[in-house]
């Protein structure tokens, strides 16, 4: 049976072998309560803060940040924004959130409670427009939550902007690292943010486990207590930041070597956000002519899988129209998504099926 070819680790990554083996030793060893008064039980917080030690060192991580576990994915944000609320919001009145289009749906329970959000716009490189944000900042905004790396995009966001404009007016800054783990260099103390979250399934976890980090303890739940899963989450975000820079330079020459061939290949295509400021990992193409629905199906029938978004996210045709693409680019794109399994024999045969589909469904476009 052939290889599946997988590019769309914006929406899920599959867990790696050696976060499978950790969670089967807590599983089959050390599976205790840490509310057990004997030794099955009290064994485990020295397993956690080992964990928790090797993770805040893997994200340059001070002791002014505390550190939750959470569920991850739109209820991770869920969590993080009802705490806020709770803790914060209902006690001061400032009630406004600023977001991308991502936490909209976790905030539009927060509208229940009196809240008002503002979704925050795109340039048309794909960049977090700083002046949008500067003029939707208001005495009674609370929050600004962004992603570091944009997720279908790949674009990195200007972080040190965004942290000034909401720090001169005391907002506080919420960003999701959950794709820039091991992609870029990462250190919290250096970004001085107020939360930072992230999602495991997005860096070789399973499904439903994160983290957040918080400048301020009383801001969220400091809930730890489930020592596989911390001891997972470390392992994985600590086998990326251990090889970061090797891994980065890699993965971006197998992603050059894919743009360039593609673009040959098919000399009217378009790669997008060429110009911006890109995170090694992720290529945006446009495919003239093609609707991409179409063509992602026929990829998959041939066992190689990109994106459109969609799930968690908005869809890609939906972002790039936001940046002032024109619709009909926007609806023929794709996002490709590497990782470091990634081969120049993977990218070869991608290439191929690529290629060849587009061809195909160009072909069946012209016969009409």
């Amino acid at each position: 049976m052939d290889r599946a070819i997988y590019f769309d680790h914006h929406i899920l990554s599959p867990p790696s072998k050696e976060v499978i083996k950790k969670l089967a030793f807590f599983y089959e060893e050390k599976w205790g309560a840490l509310s057990m008064p004997h030794q099955k039980g009290q064994e485990l917080y020295s397993e956690m803060d080992t964990s928790q030690q090797d993770l805040y060192v893997s994200l340059g991580v001070g002791d002014s940040y505390t550190f939750s576990l959470t569920s991850g994915g739109i209820r991770g944000f869920f969590e993080l924004f009802i705490h806020f609320y709770l803790e914060q919001t209902r006690e001061n009145g400032k009630n406004h959130f600023l977001a991308t289009e991502e936490f909209s749906i976790p905030l539009q329970q927060l509208h229940k409670l009196g809240c008002l959000s503002k979704v925050l716009s795109f340039n048309s490189k794909g960049i977090l427009s700083l002046d949008f944000l500067s003029a939707s900042l208001k005495p009674k905004t609370a929050l600004v939550s962004c992603f570091l790396i944009h997720p279908l995009t790949g674009i990195i966001q200007p972080v040190e902007e965004i942290v000034r404009l909401c720090h001169e007016k005391e907002v506080k800054v919420h960003l999701d690292g959950s794709h820039a783990i091991g992609k870029i260099f990462l250190s919290l103390d250096q970004l001085e943010i107020d939360f930072f979250s992230f999602d495991g399934d997005k860096i070789h976890t399973p499904q439903r486990v994160g983290g957040l980090f918080s400048f301020s303890p009383s801001d969220i739940p400091t809930l730890t207590h489930d020592p596989a899963s911390l001891s997972a989450l470390t392992l994985a975000v600590k086998q990326l930041t251990q090889t970061q820079e090797s891994t980065s330079i890699e993965v971006a020459r197998l992603r050059t070597f894919f743009e360039e061939e593609l673009l040959k290949a098919l000399p009217d295509t378009i790669l997008l956000f060429q110009d911006s400021p890109r995170a090694p990992h992720i290529s945006v193409f446009s495919f003239p002519g093609i609707m991409s629905e179409a063509l992602l199906y026929l990829l998959q029938q041939r066992s190689l899988y990109a994106s459109i978004g969609g799930g968690e996210y908005p869809s890609l045709p939906y972002f790039l129209n936001q940046c002032g693409i024109a619709l009909e680019l926007s609806l023929s794109a794709l996002s490709f998504s590497f990782s470091k399994e990634m081969t120049k024999e993977l990218l070869e045969k991608a290439l191929d099926i690529l290629v060849s589909s587009v061809k195909q469904l160009k072909k069946l476009s012209f016969s009409k």
